[in-house]
C-alpha cells in the first residue's frame, strides 16, 4: 500500500515539475508567450494596423501606443528619438527605452511631449493607437 502511495506522489511531482518547466521556457512577450495576441488586440482595442514599406516612416505623437508585430524577432530604428529629451516606455517590460530601436511583440508608449519617427529598414507591420502621422 505504501508503495502505491509513493508512486502516486512521485507521479504528481513529475507532472508539477514538467508544468513548471514549460511555463518558464518562453520569454514573456515573445511569439511563444505573447502578452496579447493579435486577434485579441484587433477585436478588443482601438489599435489600427499600419504597414510600412522599406524606407517609410511614421510619426509617433505624445501618448501614442504601438506594437511591432511583423516581422517577428526584428528591431526597427527610432529616428529623431533622443532618450535624454524623449520618454518612450516599454509597457511590456516596464522599462524606459534608452536605445535607438524597438523590439517586436512589445507594447510601447510615447510618454513625452515630443514626437519622434519610427523608420522601417524593411517592410514592417505595426498596431498603433493615438496621435500619429
Amino acid at each position: 500500500m505504501k508503495r502505491y502511495l509513493y508512486l502516486y506522489l512521485a507521479a504528481i511531482l513529475a507532472v508539477a515539475a514538467a508544468l513548471t518547466a514549460a511555463a518558464l521556457a518562453a520569454d514573456p512577450g515573445s511569439r511563444e508567450d505573447p502578452l496579447a495576441s493579435i486577434s485579441y488586440v484587433d477585436r478588443y482595442s482601438q489599435f489600427e494596423r499600419v504597414e510600412l514599406g522599406t524606407g517609410q516612416s511614421i510619426r509617433i505623437g505624445a501618448g501614442c501606443e504601438f506594437i511591432l508585430v511583423e516581422p517577428a524577432g526584428r528591431l526597427i530604428d527610432l529616428v529623431g528619438f533622443n532618450p535624454a529629451a524623449s520618454v518612450l516606455l516599454n509597457l511590456s517590460t516596464g522599462n524606459r527605452v534608452d536605445g535607438q530601436a524597438v523590439q517586436s511583440y512589445q507594447l510601447y508608449i510615447n510618454g513625452g511631449e515630443q514626437p519622434f519617427k519610427l523608420a522601417a529598414a524593411s517592410a514592417v507591420t505595426l498596431l498603433v493607437r493615438g496621435e500619429r502621422e
